[in-house]
């Protein structure tokens, strides 16, 4: 049984070092779920996701979740679109 877990990904981890600078612990550990789970998704870095497997990911989480949490999915596509933001400047 393997006790380590996912490889972490620099850029993710800078990321949020910068979110923290500015932002509550908890909303911060959230940001960091919705990457992990994104990073899942998408199977490679996020640093390499395009803006449409972005949008792509975002249809999934509505048809899967349903309405009553489409407040999660502005952080979500947040998360996801501040990194790839980053990464890219």
């Amino acid at each position: 049984m393997s006790t380590t877990g996912p490889i972490p990904d620099p850029e993710v981890e800078s990321f949020l070092a910068l979110l923290a600078s500015n932002r509550a612990p908890r909303t911060v550990d959230a940001y960091r779920r919705d990457l992990a789970a994104l990073a899942a998704w998408s199977g490679k870095p996020l640093a390499r996701i395009t803006t449409e497997r972005l949008e792509q990911y975002i249809a999934e989480l509505e048809q899967r979740i349903g309405w009553l949490e489409q407040r999660f999915w502005p952080r979500v596509l947040r998360a996801g679109s501040r990194l790839v933001q980053r990464v890219r400047t």
